[in-house]
């Protein structure tokens, strides 16, 4: 009979425990679309000032059983792994994210596919800040996050990283660098930083420019993320799409809150293309918003791509 209840009881935790979570990714379902937003949101909620995190965003992202682990070094270059359960975790960093600033950011996403798992070997860079010296420090790795879609979502199953360490530096090819795309399903796109001289002073007051800011805002997933965006949304006639390509400019603003706002063309095209673009940026997802002093700030960019985009023979 006891080891009846004791089966009973397990089961019951077993639901419990798997409606809390579904009750928590109701609250955030954006988070849980796509493997890359499942790992921007993950680093997003470690992400802020000295204070509280969002743990139930947290939690939200993890099947019950997942486990997160990490490769970490003492200062004599020693392994030091670290690994427990989510709840783990999150009790044993609090007093650490209520103590020192901290931002996270993916530098690249390289995600593979298989049936309904997923695996993202995701870069990723740190800034830590320490109130009580005002002194910044960084840090960055490699960590990689097993995912499942079950349920008609994307679920950590499991996640590892690695910090880097000067036997071990992050490699170049995955610091994100832009490649130098020409084709049309690379969507040839690039994003520029330099402060436009059409923009009149008055309109910068509460608005950084790119090069201002520590983190700069980008798209969920990042910049090939981001051409595959416009790549599938901008739908053009064939009159224009043989065309040849033009450069067009468009300047926009991430808000605080991740939002595009104040999108306007700086150098146009065709006019079809003009049209396309300005009605896709103005209804893009919320990009991952600047930050400057640990604080979520508003950033004014430039996206320039051409269009109609360059096809291969």
């Amino acid at each position: 009979m006891k080891l009846l209840q004791l089966a009973f009881f397990l089961l019951l935790s077993t639901l419990v425990s798997a409606q809390t979570n579904q009750n928590l990714e109701d609250l955030f379902p954006i988070d849980v679309t796509s493997p890359e937003g499942v790992v921007n949101a993950f680093y997003k909620t470690l992400s802020g000032p000295p204070g509280e995190r969002d743990w139930d965003r947290f939690r939200a992202l993890f099947r019950n059983t997942a486990q997160i682990n990490a490769v970490n070094y003492t200062d004599s270059g020693e392994v030091a792994p670290l690994y427990g359960s989510v709840q783990d975790y999150i009790k044993n960093t609090t007093d650490f994210y209520r103590q020192y600033g901290y931002h996270q950011r993916a530098m690249s996403n390289n995600t593979d596919y298989y049936g309904n798992m997923a695996q993202v070997f995701s870069s990723y860079s740190i800034v830590y800040f320490d109130p009580e010296t005002q002194g910044n420090w960084e840090d960055e790795g490699i960590a990689s996050f097993q995912l499942m879609y079950l349920e008609d979502r994307w679920w950590i199953a499991n996640v590892i990283w690695n910090v880097a360490i000067p036997d071990f530096p992050v490699p170049p090819n995955y610091r994100n660098e832009l490649p130098i795309l020409q084709n049309r399903k690379e969507a040839s796109a690039y994003i520029t930083r330099k402060k436009p001289s059409e923009v009149n002073e008055s309109e910068l007051v509460g608005v950084y420019e790119s090069s201002e800011v520590e983190v700069v805002p980008s798209f969920p997933g990042g910049e090939v993320a981001l051409f595959d965006y416009l790549n599938n949304e901008i739908q053009l006639s064939d009159e224009t799409d043989n065309q040849e390509a033009t450069t067009i400019t468009v300047q926009f603003v991430v808000e605080d809150d991740g939002g595009l706002q104040d999108v306007r063309l700086l150098q146009g095209g065709n006019a079809e293309c003009n049209r396309e673009i300005l009605r896709v940026m103005k209804s893009m997802p919320v990009w991952e918003p600047g930050i400057k002093n640990l604080e979520s700030v508003k950033v004014r960019m430039q996206l320039s791509l051409l269009c109609p985009f360059q096809t291969t023979e």
